[in-house]
């Protein structure tokens, strides 16, 4: 009975790793990226993407409203939706997923999606 619980925490502990380096991490032939990566450093690994493009987002506040400008407060008193802009790159090759690349204002890595079959 042990040997069986020690086996499926193992198995668990496994998958959620896996799940959460997923998410974190692309590979790029024998190349690793991961996310706090710059542009630079992902076109050296990577080369160029397939689809470069700048995708809105809506923007959802949860802290306190007065800790904003004036603004800002009267556009969620109004209760008008907020957007702010992402660059998006594109990977992919014939067989395998879509990998999203989303990066801040800064050209830092800040998620990997993945999306439908290439």
């Amino acid at each position: 009975m042990n040997k069986y619980l020690l086996s499926l925490v193992f198995l668990l502990l496994t998958h959620s790793y896996n799940a959460y380096s997923a998410s974190t991490m692309m590979r790029c032939g024998s190349n690793l990226v991961k996310v706090q990566d710059d542009k630079s450093t992902i076109i050296q690994k990577c080369g160029a993407p397939i689809t470069k493009e700048f995708i809105e987002r809506e923007w959802h506040y949860k802290g306190d409203p007065e800790k904003l400008s004036k603004p800002l407060q009267y556009r969620l008193k109004k209760g008008l939706k907020l957007y702010y802009t992402v660059e998006q790159w594109t990977y992919g090759k014939p067989g395998s997923f879509y990998k999203h690349l989303i990066f801040n204002d800064n050209g830092i890595l800040q998620e990997i999606n993945t999306g439908k079959r290439y």
